[in-house]
């Protein structure tokens, strides 16, 4: 939000944008179509970064591709060309208290972008037709 500026903007970057391709991409012949959205995502949420995610999923889902792929990371691990002040407290927060994370939990372990892209390349090749939702633990693995 602090680098865009506004919530009106914030949301059209995760929210309008995502979907508008998405409904492009159908409308050219497009079967398959797969997003990072975030694992706190909730269209009911009073956060509105939550809700903004909830929402892009809600709309992608009503969109009927055959096959729907939703990565749901908690906070992403790497390199960046930005240093976010809350983003890095957060992620050394959430280090400290990793190995504490079990059960339902282990979904807020922070994880490597990369490990996210790779997650998403192999889950994608030959899945079944529906929605595919991965969590920390799908995307470990």
């Amino acid at each position: 939000l602090k680098k865009v500026g506004t919530i009106i903007i914030f949301r059209k970057i995760d929210l309008e944008y995502p979907v508008a391709f998405a409904k492009w991409f159908k409308e050219q012949g497009g079967k398959s179509f797969s997003v990072v959205s975030a694992i706190t995502a909730n269209s009911s949420s009073n956060n509105y970064y939550s809700k903004a995610k909830g929402e892009m999923e809600d709309a992608l889902q009503r969109l009927n591709f055959i096959k729907l792929f939703i990565y749901k990371p908690s906070i992403l691990k790497g390199n960046r060309n930005e240093s976010r002040f809350f983003e890095t407290l957060g992620l050394l927060l959430m280090n400290l208290l990793e190995p504490l994370m079990l059960g339902k939990l282990k979904n807020y372990r922070p994880i490597l972008a990369d490990q996210v892209a790779l997650a998403m390349f192999q889950r994608n090749q030959n899945a079944q037709d529906g929605l595919h939702v991965f969590k920390w633990e799908q995307m470990q693995s």
